[in-house]
């Protein structure tokens, strides 16, 4: 049986950034490990295996250490607003004629 005080990164393993940027540009309230009752909420804007970027409502950013994360607690949806911008592939023909 696992140990349940073993992180659940384990050794030689990789961080799932698939996993992790399913998180980016939610809104989130981020608890810290050492059980206090402060709170950071804002805007997750990076993530990966080391370091979570949090934006807050009163502009402030923050860089904090995933280890001194105990949760992360959803409050909306990844915003996916950002995406309809995002060019995927070249434009059509049209766009290049007279070129």
């Amino acid at each position: 049986m696992d140990d349940p005080r073993q992180p659940v990164m384990k050794p030689g393993l990789k961080f799932d950034e698939t996993f992790a940027l399913r998180f980016v540009h939610s809104r989130a309230t981020i608890y810290y490990s050492n059980y206090s009752s402060y709170t950071d909420t804002g805007k997750i804007v990076y993530l990966d295996n080391n370091w979570l970027e949090l934006l807050k409502d009163n502009g402030e950013q923050l860089v904090i250490p995933v280890a001194a994360v105990r949760i992360i607690k959803l409050l909306e949806a990844t915003d996916k607003s950002y995406e309809a911008t995002t060019l995927l592939r070249p434009s059509g023909p049209e766009a290049t004629a007279g070129s």
